[in-house]
């Protein structure tokens, strides 16, 4: 049987998994931006920590994640070609 993300996520909560790493294939090294309506389902659906990945290239991306509750992000592209300073990404995310 083929599992969606929702219904994999949420079995993966309750079989006690605490945090999970969502990397969209189809965004990851885009630097087009993380699939937000994606990540917007799995917070509003699970109680467990998401860690985005795929897609993120600049403090916008980090600013919407956050707005969403998530957890954590993973970025690569976007500190090798210097869109996102991990400095200021850190001070935001420690911001109220």
């Amino acid at each position: 049987s083929t599992w969606g993300y929702l219904a994999f996520a949420k079995k993966m909560e309750e079989l006690g998994v605490k945090t999970i790493i969502v990397t969209d294939i189809s965004k990851d090294g885009t630097m087009m931006g993380p699939n937000i309506q994606m990540l917007k389902e799995l917070a509003e659906t699970l109680s467990i920590q998401i860690i985005a990945s795929g897609g993120i290239k600049d403090l916008s991306h980090i600013q919407a994640l956050k707005e969403l509750g998530i957890y954590g992000a993973i970025t690569g592209k976007a500190m090798y070609a210097n869109t996102l300073s991990l400095p200021e990404a850190i001070a935001l995310c420690k911001e109220g």
